[in-house]
């Protein structure tokens, strides 16, 4: 399995994400969970729109396959505006306190291994 493209972040850490290793049967399933965790580990940068697809090349003698997953990050994705309706029990800043007054990229931290609940929230840096 090999990564290429526009990756942005190491290489070894983008195959490190790759849940398919040489000599396993062929997984649609675990394809698929590789590319979304190279997905989402763009998104971690600003990438919301990245894409990772596979492009199998196939070798018929051998009845083998190999796979290259194609980056490519899209835009940076950037916050102008925060709107928040609804909240009555904190003052305007409760709910903006730690937000930057000029906006920035906006990082979405998808760990799986934390718990919903334990999730930090999106963050401007």
């Amino acid at each position: 399995m090999n990564v290429a493209g526009q990756t942005l972040v190491a290489k070894e850490e983008l195959q490190q994400l790759v849940r398919i290793k040489p000599g396993d049967v062929f997984s649609r399933e675990r394809l698929t969970e590789s590319t979304k965790a190279i997905t989402d580990r763009l998104g971690n940068e600003g990438y919301a729109f990245a894409n990772a697809n596979a492009v199998p090349q196939i070798d018929k003698e051998k009845k083998t396959v190999s796979f290259t997953i194609l980056v490519d990050p899209g835009r940076r994705v950037y916050v102008r505006r925060i709107s928040i309706a609804g909240n009555t029990r904190t003052g305007r800043g409760g709910a903006t306190g730690n937000a930057p007054a000029g906006g920035g990229v906006l990082r979405f931290v998808q760990d799986p291994a934390l718990p919903a609940a334990r999730r930090p929230d999106p963050v401007l840096r």
